[in-house]
């Protein structure tokens, strides 16, 4: 067994998970799926940036404590997110996945929109959307964060469903968003002893 057939194809789970979720025929799901697909988008990420600052400064007037962890949160998000976009970026184009479109028999995959055919893996959507997640999380409460999971599992369930990737493509989007996240608190925590050591020169 290759490795590939362990790490991508799951031993035949990777396609029988994707039939299974495609088993639905065309119908009003189709645009629901679409619109919580768009959530996952890369492009969302100056409105939500943007978004984010503008609570972050209400709060700093106010004097809210949850100022100085919003701002933080913020600048992790946007780091995370130049990691994940170039990671995401960097795989896509070195490993060239086919889309499920792509090799699969026209009849036997249901594909919502342009049905692109190549760089599938990982999933830019979900990549971002577990970014997102991972950023916001420290400033949820219990009900926030249930939701965020929501959020990033809808994310990843739209992408099979509208025949965009395999599911092991949006695994490998969770765990670059994840990765990419964990990866933006080092970096501020390296930013910070770099600030405090240059100032006692």
């Amino acid at each position: 067994m290759t490795l590939k057939a362990i790490l991508y194809d799951w031993g035949g789970a990777n396609l029988w998970l994707f039939q299974a979720i495609q088993l639905q025929r065309p119908g009003p799901l189709d645009e629901v799926m679409e619109w919580v697909s768009r959530m996952g988008s890369y492009w969302n990420l100056p409105l939500v940036a943007g978004s984010w600052l503008v609570v972050a400064i209400l709060l700093r007037h106010e004097d809210s404590a949850l100022a100085p962890p919003a701002v933080r949160q913020l600048k992790r998000l946007l780091v995370g997110a130049a990691i994940a976009f170039a990671v995401t970026a960097g795989l896509k184009l070195a490993l060239d996945f086919p889309r499920p479109a792509a090799v699969l028999t026209p009849g036997t995959v249901h594909v919502v929109g342009t049905g692109e055919r190549g760089y599938s893996l990982p999933s830019g959507h979900a990549s971002f959307s577990a970014l997102l997640a991972a950023s916001l999380w420290p400033l949820l409460g219990p009900w926030g964060r249930g939701a965020a999971v929501l959020l990033v599992l809808a994310v990843g369930l739209s992408r099979v469903w509208l025949g965009a990737h395999f599911p092991a493509d949006v695994a490998a989007g969770y765990l670059v968003g994840l990765a990419s996240a964990v990866l933006a608190v080092f970096v501020g925590a390296w930013r910070d002893v770099e600030t405090e050591t240059g100032g006692r020169r």
